[in-house]
């Protein structure tokens, strides 16, 4: 029997676009994740968690690295 995948969270998302960022990083790398609070994200409810399986969680904040140095994490202002 193979052992369940465990996921721990990377990162909380409040925008859309940069989710689908984040998720085009890891698809093009391989990095298994999940989404949790997509829709509601795109209700603009709450945000979105991003899990990244634990093996790859070292590989997987390497690739975020730029990402967060460009992303201020400011809410868009309305």
């Amino acid at each position: 029997m193979e052992k369940e995948t465990e996921y721990k969270i990377i990162e909380t998302i409040i925008i859309p676009g940069d989710l689908a960022f984040i998720k085009s990083i890891f698809d093009a790398n391989n990095i298994r994740y999940l989404v949790e609070g997509e829709n509601l994200l795109y209700m603009r409810a709450l945000p979105a968690r991003i899990r990244v399986d634990v093996t790859q969680f070292e590989a997987a904040e390497e690739l975020l690295k730029e990402f967060r140095k460009g992303n201020k994490k400011t809410p868009p202002t309305i």
